[in-house]
């Protein structure tokens, strides 16, 4: 520092005679006066800078959220006065606000922007969610239908952990009489317990399902899957959605806007038509029935409904085909023990089958042999 000092003397004292007798200056002596100048302030400049450098750091601190009371001036409290919302542009919408009282602080201060169709004032937002699926078949009998996903969406600085149920709801006719074990989903959790059916409120039908695991930070959506199985004898050719119709929250409660929020239409159709069929399984090649004897006829059966049956044992051993007919069972069982005669009325022979012949109630005609032929053998 001393160094620095002693140079700034000694160039004032080697410039002061030039600056003394400037007025009787020749041209060559002036011209160096100007160049002394500008080296005097050159000095000035680069001892300003080190001068900076040697100074103690100035350290900046952000301004207090809240003014501060002094001995002659009290804590001062904002009162913010908000102008009206902008039209939507991008999907914000935004307003001005000022602080009335001047305070030179932030407390308080409202929102000034948010996504266009939602009020700051209702922080819960329920929406169909862009996933949802979109319009397909149901059959009677289907299980873990997905038939909505619903958006729960947190627009304010707070979290909300205050929900203690969801009611699932659908706006179909008689949908109890449709759907069945109804579930909510976060993620691959389900939400409190199974709704084993729909009651009717008058207007809907619904379900109330405990949500309390359920809470949404700030400024972030959740997304639920709403599952149902479609009741078995649900009727055929008629339509069931599903979807969130309310919510419960804790004290002190919460606003919501977008319910009910239903999903698609579904389509209930019969399910697909099963084509009469009927196999035997026993006798169906190589087996022996003795005389006397049980022997066991069996076969598989679909989709025949109500019918008349009619066993009838071949004989391709003599010329032809020789035809007895034994029994005249019911559809509605698969099999039947016959016993064949002791007394030779159905000789002994190795090229039997068995035939079961089904006319149905719609006078369908359906039937199946043996694939292979069968042994009728002495009594043992």
């Amino acid at each position: 520092m001393k160094k620095i000092i002693i140079l700034f003397i000694l160039v004032l004292f080697l410039a002061s005679p030039f600056f003394v007798f400037a007025q009787t200056q020749t041209e060559a002596e002036q011209q160096l006066t100007k160049v002394l100048i500008e080296l005097i302030a050159k000095l000035q400049q680069q001892i300003a800078d080190i001068l900076a450098r040697r100074a103690p750091s100035i350290t900046t601190t952000t301004p207090p959220v809240s003014a501060p009371a002094t001995a002659d001036k009290p804590a001062c409290t904002p009162n913010w006065v908000c102008g009206a919302w902008s039209q939507c542009v991008d999907n914000s919408q935004k307003r001005s606000c000022s602080d009335s009282k001047k305070c030179g602080v932030f407390t308080g201060i409202p929102d000034m922007s948010y996504a266009c169709g939602f009020s700051p004032s209702i922080p819960l937002s329920v929406s169909l969610d862009i996933l949802t699926p979109e319009v397909q078949n149901l059959t009677p009998g289907q299980k873990n239908v997905t038939l909505a996903k619903i958006k729960l969406t947190n627009y304010v600085n707070t979290s909300i952990t205050n929900i203690n149920s969801i009611q699932v709801g659908s706006s179909s006719e008689i949908a109890f009489s449709k759907i069945e074990n109804i579930k909510i989903y976060d993620g691959s959790a389900q939400v409190g317990s199974t709704a084993t059916s729909l009651a009717n409120n008058g207007s809907f039908y619904y379900a109330w399902i405990n949500a309390s695991t359920i809470s949404l930070f700030p400024h972030t959506s959740k997304i639920l899957t709403l599952v149902a199985d479609v009741k078995s004898d649900s009727p055929s050719n008629s339509t069931i959605n599903l979807g969130v119709s309310g919510l419960r929250f804790n004290a002190p409660g919460c606003p919501i806007t977008g319910t009910p929020a239903y999903g698609k239409n579904f389509m209930i159709v019969p399910s697909a038509t099963v084509l009469p069929l009927i196999k035997i399984t026993s006798p169906n090649g190589g087996e022996q029935c003795a005389q006397g004897s049980s022997c066991s006829i069996a076969w598989q059966s679909a989709g025949l409904g109500n019918g008349n049956v009619s066993i009838i044992l071949h004989d391709f051993s003599t010329s032809g085909d020789k035809q007895y007919t034994i029994a005249l069972p019911s559809t509605a069982v698969n099999s039947y023990s016959w016993t064949i005669p002791a007394t030779g009325s159905i000789p002994r022979g190795a090229q039997y089958k068995i035939e079961v012949k089904i006319i149905t109630a719609d006078s369908k005609y359906i039937s199946d042999f043996s694939d292979n032929y069968f042994s009728v053998v002495a009594q043992k």
